[in-house]
């Protein structure tokens, strides 16, 4: 995260292939980290390691999650390499 912030990565237009830190305790650090898949209205599709049908944040699979994006810290967008 300290390295997205600082090269101006962080990004609250949620897009597939964005990073998404997310908080399940109402700490104010992240727990979990996922990639979006795509955006639903007011929920993100993500893939996620390490999480399970019973668990947020320690499942132990890699699994498709439907994520309220009132659970995201931070987005970032990495800086990917241009395609064509």
């Amino acid at each position: 995260m300290t390295y997205a912030k600082s090269h101006g990565q962080f990004v609250t237009d949620y897009q597939p292939g964005d990073l998404v830190f997310l908080r399940f305790s109402g700490q104010s650090s992240p727990e979990h980290i996922g990639l979006v898949e795509c955006l639903d209205g007011t929920s993100l599709v993500t893939i996620e390691g390490n999480t399970g049908a019973g668990s947020d944040a320690n499942g132990g699979a890699v699994m498709k999650r439907r994520r309220n994006v009132g659970l995201i810290t931070v987005g970032v967008r990495p800086g990917y390499p241009d395609p064509a």
